[in-house]
């Protein structure tokens, strides 16, 4: 089995958790505000800083995988997308950021990691035309956070497949491999954590 194929069956459970939080399932919703909008993106915006931040320091592993890490960076759409909402730059800079990251001390983990960073931009076409639909925004400006690649998703899809699996048969133990499924499934557990079950903060714009 390589190495997406068992990321893909370690976390179908987390991921079907995850899509069940109410203010992901919200998303996709024709109740949605523009309030909700701009929290949840602040709330990811406090997921993905810290994250990108940490898998940032791997660059020369990503290098030797093949992968461009700064071309799949999702903090500068999100700044955008919240910038494009109403924040100002001083309210962007003062949004909380979570302190309860999975761990990456190691290069499997941040692949772990990856993973599910990626992977939210395939669910992330319908959602953002979804979201453009219902509150009117413009894709590329206001929603260049859900719809990332946009034409390019499937393609960045299957290089980054590509990658990871052709590294990992070479380069990765089965301790690697345990490591690598126990940092995807931390990621959605601490993402699902980290929306909550119940509210969002409102962010006033």
């Amino acid at each position: 089995m390589n190495a997406m194929t068992a990321l893909k069956i370690a976390t179908q459970t987390h991921h079907s958790l995850l899509e069940a939080n109410p203010h992901m399932h919200k998303l996709m919703s024709d109740r949605l505000t523009h309030t909700d909008y701009v929290s949840l993106l602040s709330r990811m915006y406090g997921f993905y800083v810290p994250l990108e931040t940490c898998l940032s320091q791997f660059e020369p592993s990503w290098q030797q995988c093949g992968i461009e890490f700064n071309h799949r960076r999702k903090v500068p759409l999100l700044e955008q997308d919240l910038l494009a909402g109403g924040l100002t730059l001083d309210a962007l800079h003062q949004l909380p950021h979570c302190t309860s990251i999975p761990r990456m001390q190691s290069f499997p983990q941040a692949v772990g990691v990856l993973y599910v960073l990626e992977g939210a931009t395939l669910g992330g076409q319908m959602i953002s035309r979804q979201i453009a639909l219902q509150l009117g925004l413009h894709l590329e400006r206001e929603v260049a956070f859900f719809s990332s690649y946009r034409s390019k998703t499937g393609a960045m899809w299957k290089q980054l497949s590509v990658q990871i699996n052709s590294y990992a048969e070479t380069a990765f133990s089965h301790t690697d491999m345990a490591t690598m499924l126990l940092s995807a499934q931390a990621t959605f557990q601490t993402l699902d954590d980290w929306l909550g079950s119940n509210r969002l903060t409102r962010i006033a714009v």
